[in-house]
């Protein structure tokens, strides 16, 4: 009989839970052991979202622990011990398994399945990412595993590729922190919910380290935040804002800064990168808030493992419970299998952390109205700037000095972006020489509905109409809370349509729930959006509206579109002909009541509809109106330039008006 090999996951992290599912992290583990376990293993997926015995009920589970269901509950189950009927629930599931293997199983998870009498081997990926390939995290219950010579990666290749990242560093980036700024610190960010932050059955965060975190920072001139690279949340950088308000985002690579030797101290909650720094000699310097208890679980444990070893020889012997043979060496390029089955960018996973950008002083600016401690996204004006400056109001045309910035920052982007396309086949390179050749006020041109566009008006990815960070918390608030609905609206597993994506921010946060194809009518944008935003379900192309389109969508999104061309109806028209019947449509729009329109100012934009006129736009068109939101984002005061409001001020509120509106539509069925 052919034993069966399960694959399992934090199969607690659900919706039920108020949590995303990264159901594609199993899905690759089931897909690499029926390719490393050949014929001689049978292979079953269990979930949250697998049919018949192989399915798990997420509130049956926390029910059976005696825990309510939500973010709080998990993060409790995560490191608690098995109730018996947990145990039995889940061995009914396992019934004629052989073998478990799970990506990032919770303590819970992994004391059940040793209380079954199951060996399992249960991976991640290794915080060890300065290495040729990226290797993983494994623990084990299986000792003829752990013990064996050839389960651990030599230290000595460690070592070897750290000098290796070290000396790349020293001789392109050696200068990403000038000799003179002074003394500098870095706190290195991670993603929000992960279970690495979970401490004593809680989820752990930078408010309860508020003490030790000013103590670090004492005697610093200058504070930056790395975030994560692959975090679309911002409330890591919020909470440490509230401790440390000269604190500032970077976009220094990682790698760069821990070799630089020109950084005071390093500082993270329980970021991999601390382990990291050792092989960079910077342990001295570097600090982690806590030490989580979910490496070991009380299980055998490697820190760093070739994926590859795990055969099906290997397999089998952990299986009959036999001292593991010998395997081949390391050979398994996880690298680009990670990047194409996670959804991540080839070129950042390739170049993200050695990406050398040096840090920019300028002279310190006032804030006219310093934001609350933990409610903002954006720091105020300081010392200390990111490469690149905020984004203008849209409503207003940017100084020429602050223009001159960007027209540098853009050029030097597109030259990167075509470097990494050369090295790792990245955007197409006749769009490329496109973006490089019209500059910032050139042919790339958004959008163009009817006829060519104004001359003497700017459309380009520069011209203040579109949103410009390279992280997602970069981007003002208002933005992100309409693309933060069409997430929560669009039914999950979507197909949809990004029209007029800019340089990508929402695609990339709406690729988490759905495959998204963003859209944009600047090369400059979609170059910035494959080098910055790409990912397995965020997809870009470069087209002139209208476009020829047969393919139909689950949901079409095109937010601050409508007010830029003459034609509404016929604007509704194409959005409508790309989406399926009983589809969606979100489209956002200055408010003329609230926001009048004036040719001096919106120089962008051909007109604006009222709320009513916008609504009956919509269902003239022959769609139904299924709700709709208003939205404030400027403070105006006379003949005075508008001011962003505080982003808590720009939260979307259903069926009240605003200076904008976001309408979500249906189109029927039949």
């Amino acid at each position: 009989m052919t034993p069966t090999i399960a694959i399992l996951d934090d199969f607690l992290r659900d919706e039920p839970n108020g949590l995303e599912h990264h159901v594609a992290n199993r899905r690759w583990l089931a897909a690499m052991a029926r390719s490393l376990a050949g014929q001689t293993f049978a292979v079953r997926e269990l979930g949250f979202d697998c049919g018949g015995d192989d399915h798990l009920d997420v509130s049956a589970c926390m029910a059976s622990l005696g825990l309510d269901c939500g973010v709080a509950g998990w993060a409790a189950a995560w490191d608690g011990q098995p109730s018996d009927q947990f145990v039995g629930f889940l061995g009914e599931r396992l019934r004629g398994v052989d073998v478990v293997m799970g990506f990032g199983l919770s303590n819970l998870v992994a004391t059940a399945v040793d209380r079954l009498e199951l060996p399992f081997i249960d991976v991640e990926v290794s915080p060890f990412r300065f290495q040729p390939d990226l290797d993983i995290d494994a623990r084990t219950n299986s000792r003829p595993l752990a013990e064996s010579p050839l389960f651990a990666i030599p230290e000595a290749r460690l070592r070897a590729a750290a000098t290796a990242v070290r000396g790349w560093c020293a001789r392109h980036a050696s200068d990403v922190i000038p000799a003179d700024v002074g003394r500098v610190g870095v706190v290195f960010g991670q993603t929000e919910i992960d279970a690495s932050l979970i401490d004593a059955g809680r989820l752990d965060d930078f408010p309860a380290h508020a003490a030790a975190v000013r103590e670090w920072a004492e005697g610093l001139d200058h504070i930056l935040f790395r975030p994560h690279p692959y975090a679309a949340t911002v409330t890591a950088f919020e909470h440490l804002y509230g401790i440390l308000p000269t604190i500032r985002p970077t976009r220094i690579g990682s790698y760069p800064l821990l070799a630089s030797g020109r950084v005071d101290r390093f500082l993270a909650l329980s970021s991999g990168i601390i382990d990291e720094a050792a092989y960079f000699d910077m342990s001295h310097r570097s600090t982690r808030l806590f030490l989580p208890k979910r490496r070991t679980g009380g299980f055998h444990y490697a820190p760093v493992v070739s994926l590859d070893s795990l055969s099906a020889t290997v397999l089998a012997a952990v299986l009959e419970r036999r001292p593991i043979p010998a395997v081949g060496p390391h050979s398994y390029a996880l690298r680009q299998q990670f990047a194409i089955s996670w959804g991540l960018p080839l070129e950042v996973v390739a170049t993200d952390f050695f990406t050398p950008e040096p840090l920019v002083v300028a002279e310190p600016a006032p804030a006219a109205e310093p934001p609350p401690a933990i409610e903002t996204a954006t720091p105020p004006p300081g010392e200390l700037l990111p490469p690149v400056e905020p984004e203008p109001d849209p409503v207003v045309e940017p100084p020429p000095r602050r223009l001159t910035l960007r027209r540098k920052v853009a050029r030097e982007a597109a030259r990167l972006v075509a470097q990494v396309g050369r090295i790792l086949g990245g955007p197409d390179q006749a769009e490329l020489q496109d973006a490089q050749h019209a500059g910032v006020h050139g042919e790339s041109q958004l959008p163009r509905v009817d006829g060519p566009a104004d001359a003497a008006k700017d459309y380009g990815y520069l011209s203040g109409e579109r949103q410009t960070g390279l992280f997602y918390f970069e981007i003002r608030r208002d933005h992100r809370a309409r693309y933060e609905l069409a997430a929560r609206t669009v039914p999950r597993g979507n197909r949809v349509l990004d029209l007029f994506c800019g340089n990508g921010y929402g695609s990339f946060l709406l690729s988490d729930r759905h495959a998204v194809l963003g859209i944009d009518g600047s090369a400059e944008a979609i170059a910035v959006a494959r080098q910055h935003y790409a990912r397995l379900g965020a997809r870009f192309e470069t087209r002139q509206f209208p476009f020829e389109d047969d393919t139909r969508y689950d949901a079409v999104v095109s937010y601050e579109s409508l007010e830029h061309v003459y034609d509404g109806p016929g604007f509704y028209r194409f959005l409508i002909d790309r989406v399926v019947p009983g589809g969606l449509l979100l489209v956002s729009t200055p408010n003329q009541d609230l926001l009048p329109f004036d040719a001096t100012v919106h120089v962008h934009h051909r007109r604006h509809y009222g709320l009513a006129e916008t609504l009956a736009l919509a269902e003239t068109c022959g769609l139904a109106i299924r709700t709709w939101y208003g939205q404030d984002v400027y403070r105006l005061e006379g003949s005075a330039a508008p001011v962003p409001l505080h982003p808590a001020k720009m939260e979307l509120r259903e069926r009240q008006p605003g200076q904008f509106t976001v309408v979500v539509a249906e189109k029927p069925r039949g």
